[in-house]
């Protein structure tokens, strides 16, 4: 049997270590019982240092197998599974696309409908209509510093969405995809989000299953950590 590399994307703004390992529910600690596990730190979530290609999907995508190469002997041994949540399912999802040849699977915890879906709301568009088109290698280093300051979270969003839409959601998926999602019942954001959470994830999801090797299972109501619910944790274990 092949060993495992699990290699993690966090949420916006999470502390894998604390926020992922509870006493209650050490899903790091199972985790690591089942491989070796590689925790990623998103620099810009964490407004560290970084060098302006860092903005651009291909220079995060590169860092993150550069970091890993370093810091894990003989990585490409391992056959690797990345695990993103929240946001971090976008960057484990193109990870698995262009390290195909390394991955086994990939496993998306409840992140957000950004891989086929457009959000309308007016502040997204304003902040789209200002950011996206920016050429990051053209960027001053004071509008580089102003963005790292003011609209970097944002921008990611926005711009890495579009990048899998562009490049990676119509390419075929030759290592297989497993997602975990909650939804709420009664939607119980559906008067703030117009019915943003439940409507627009089932939308995505019926567009998703439709490829191949794209499989996803729902969680009613235990909340948007997953990996801190005692039942869903031995599913999600059992699978990767």
């Amino acid at each position: 049997m092949s060993k495992k590399l699990y290699i993690i994307f966090q949420g916006t703004g999470q502390k894998i270590q604390k926020d992922w390992n509870k006493k209650k529910n050490p899903f790091l600690s199972d985790l690591m019982k089942k491989g070796k596990v590689f925790l990623y730190q998103n620099k810009w979530i964490e407004q560290l240092d970084y060098p302006l290609s860092y903005l651009t999907m291909e220079g995060f995508m590169e860092d993150v197998h550069n970091t890993l190469i370093k810091d894990i002997s003989n990585a490409k041994k391992y056959k690797w599974i990345p695990i993103g949540f929240s946001f971090g399912g976008c960057f484990a999802y193109v990870f698995s696309v262009l390290y195909k040849k390394y991955c086994e699977k990939c496993i998306l915890i409840d992140n957000p409908p950004y891989f086929t879906m457009k959000n309308n709301k007016a502040r997204i568009q304003a902040i789209e209509k200002n950011l996206i088109g920016h050429k990051f290698r053209r960027l001053t280093e004071k509008e580089f510093l102003k963005m790292k300051k003011d609209d970097l979270i944002d921008y990611g969003v926005i711009s890495y969405a579009k990048y899998i839409q562009k490049n990676i959601i119509n390419r075929k998926l030759d290592v297989p995809i497993y997602g975990f999602y909650n939804i709420y019942s009664p939607d119980i954001y559906s008067k703030e989000f117009e019915v943003y959470i439940n409507k627009q994830l089932f939308e995505e999801l019926n567009k998703l299953g439709k490829l191949e090797n794209f499989n996803f299972v729902l969680f009613e109501n235990i909340g948007h950590d997953i990996y801190n619910n005692k039942i869903a944790c031995k599913i999600i274990l059992k699978e990767i």
